[in-house]
């Protein structure tokens, strides 16, 4: 199972605070709950509509084997 979170917006800097900010959280949440899971980033700039695109992708690990 994967969790697909998007972040969009023309400040690469909110988007990537937005993104770090969802990462320390599910961090936390792995340390309470004592399950892992797999944290991916991924960031995509678009030209045409001058805006920067942050995703954040969260899989179970053990599933993910």
């Amino acid at each position: 199972m994967s969790e697909i979170v998007r972040y969009a917006d023309g400040d690469l800097e909110l988007v990537l605070e937005s993104m770090m900010d969802l990462e320390r959280q599910v961090e936390q949440a792995m340390v309470k709950t004592h399950k892992q899971v797999i944290i991916e980033t991924e960031i995509k700039y678009f030209i045409s509509e001058d805006q920067w695109e942050g995703l954040v992708i969260i899989s179970d690990a053990k599933k993910s084997r």
